[in-house]
């Protein structure tokens, strides 16, 4: 009985151990499981924080790459607009060599306009001296012309070695005189002042009062004169007026002419008796050898000056 209770005891005892080491070894395979679970929840939550780490790590290093675009697009950027400014900066120089070659042909046409101006007041001055040097040529040559034409008018019946003081511009002046008379040939006239005045604007008659180119006679002269040319010279007549005014003599003898010839029938012979006062035979021959040196003859004249006045007739008609 006593070694019953002995091994009853001993195998509470050992059962008590049992169930005291099965509580210890559940305790500690429940230790053990929360320790797992903890080495779990540990692991998982290094793990996550290595993923947040590493997510944050890559986000940093895309951020240094999104960075690092950013900057070279910046640079690239900064370089463009260094390009650009450069290129306004040479657009800016051309722009202002532009002004400066503007400037330059502003200057050069204002020149150039001067010189134009200049070339055209020099041609202008060039024109009018042509334009007077051919005027004064053409005269030149009207001067020869008449001269080769009237020569045997400009020296002496007498003498034709010696000048006279008939010239072209009194023979211009009588050409202009004639040019509405009916005796209008200029060669009768020319003929006739020979044998008044052998062309000498001075003559005088030592016998009368003639004088002049046409040797009026005082009283003819002044009765002329205030009849037909006062009016046109305005110089009161005196007795020397034929000599001091060569042209007033041709203009005096103009008028009496062509006077003379329409108060005596028309006729240039009659004419020539009425002006002389009296029929001379030898004065008409010498007014025919005078008019021969340019081939006419007093009935010449005498037809060419019925023909003009029939011919102004018609046109004053």
């Amino acid at each position: 009985m006593g070694i019953n209770q002995e091994t009853k005891n001993f195998m509470e005892e050992l059962n008590s151990k049992k169930e005291a080491d099965k509580k210890e070894k559940h305790r500690i395979e429940l230790l053990i499981g929360i320790l797992g679970i903890l080495t779990i929840i540990v692991f998982v939550l290094v793990v996550a924080f290595l993923n947040i780490i590493v997510d944050h790590g890559n986000e940093k290093a895309e951020d240094s790459i999104i960075i690092a675009q950013k900057e070279r697009e910046v640079k690239q950027l900064l370089s463009a607009l260094e390009s650009k400014d450069n290129k306004i900066n040479e657009l800016e120089t051309q722009i202002e060599s532009f002004k400066a070659l503007i400037l330059d042909t502003e200057d050069v046409l204002k020149d150039e306009e001067e010189k134009n101006k200049k070339l055209v007041e020099d041609n202008k001055t060039l024109l009018d001296e042509t334009s007077s040097f051919n005027e004064k040529l053409n005269e030149v040559k009207e001067r020869l012309d008449k001269y080769e034409k009237y020569d045997y008018a400009m020296f002496s019946q007498w003498d034709n070695t010696k000048r006279n003081d008939l010239n072209y511009d009194y023979i211009a002046e009588l050409e202009d005189l004639l040019a509405y008379k009916p005796v209008d040939d200029i060669d009768f006239y020319l003929s006739w002042i020979l044998i008044e005045s052998d062309g000498k604007a001075n003559a005088k008659n030592p016998n009368s009062t003639a004088k002049g180119f046409g040797q009026f006679l005082d009283g003819t002269s002044k009765s002329v004169y205030n009849t037909y040319l006062l009016d046109k010279y305005q110089i009161d007549w005196y007795p020397n007026i034929v000599i001091d005014h060569p042209d007033i003599a041709l203009d005096m003898m103009v008028e009496y002419v062509n006077y003379l010839y329409i108060e005596c029938s028309r006729s240039v012979p009659t004419m020539i008796d009425c002006y002389r006062g009296l029929h001379d035979s030898a004065y008409i021959a010498q007014f025919e050898k005078n008019l021969a040196k340019s081939g006419k003859t007093i009935a010449i004249i005498n037809n060419k000056a019925e023909e003009k006045y029939q011919s102004l007739l018609t046109a004053v008609g």
